[in-house]
Parts: C-alpha cells; sequence; structure tokens
C-alpha cells in the first residue's frame, strides 16, 4: 500500500497539470462561448478559478483511477 500512493499521487498530478492546460486552452483560446458563458456572471474570476479547478481535479481522479486500474494488472501479470 505504501508503494502504490506515490506512484497514484504522480498519475494524479500529471492528469491534473494536462487538465489545468486544456482549460486553459478552452478559456484562452479564443472561444467566444466559453469566455462569454464564464464572464457573464457577477464574479467572472471565481468562475474561471471554478472551472479551471473542477476540470484539473476531474482529470486528475481519471487519471488516477486509470493508473491504479494499470498497475494492478501489472501485478496480476507478475503473479503469473
Amino acid at each position: 500500500m505504501r508503494e502504490l500512493l506515490p506512484k497514484l499521487a504522480v498519475h494524479f498530478a500529471m492528469g491534473a497539470t494536462l487538465g489545468l492546460y486544456a482549460a486553459m486552452i478552452l478559456i484562452m483560446g479564443g472561444m467566444d462561448a466559453w469566455s462569454h458563458w464564464l464572464g457573464s456572471g457577477s464574479a467572472p474570476r471565481f468562475a474561471v478559478l471554478s472551472f479551471t479547478g473542477v476540470f484539473a481535479l476531474t482529470c486528475g481522479g481519471g487519471a488516477a483511477l486509470s493508473g491504479f486500474c494499470f498497475m494492478r494488472d501489472d501485478a496480476e501479470r507478475e503473479d503469473y
């Protein structure tokens, strides 16, 4: 278990970084629909931060889950 957590943390960090990058591309990429949707509220800075945070955490969680599945499959192959 102790050797699993650092590996999962690396997978989570990679996924969160890619999710943050993808969210920033959506926001700053000149897509008028995203910019209008995020900037039309009363607190646009909070909307942008919450959007990028949720996007990054979702991608990080997915990467950690898929990394866990890959590591579990590798451990099963080593047992045979």
